[in-house]
């Protein structure tokens, strides 16, 4: 889950910038950046980190239950 800290910021100018309508290239993660600071400050750049942090958990400790199941960590009754 921490692993989502330092990358979250980004990951969110890059969806919004996959989420732009027009031609490739129109507009640049720069321009998405300064647009969503102005518009939010910094908290902008961490909309939704909540649940994505509750998924990530989730999703993680079922992984490795199930990858240790697999491998005969833990045996299935």
């Amino acid at each position: 889950m921490s692993s989502w800290l330092p990358v979250y910021p980004v990951d969110v100018v890059k969806s919004l910038v996959q989420n732009t309508e027009g031609e490739v290239g129109t507009i640049s993660s720069i321009d998405v950046a300064r647009e969503l600071y102005r518009e939010g400050g910094v908290a902008a750049f961490f909309d939704g980190l909540t649940p994505k942090m509750v998924r990530a958990g989730v999703n993680h400790a079922i992984t490795f239950w199930l990858y240790e199941i697999c491998i005969g960590v833990i045996p299935v009754s």
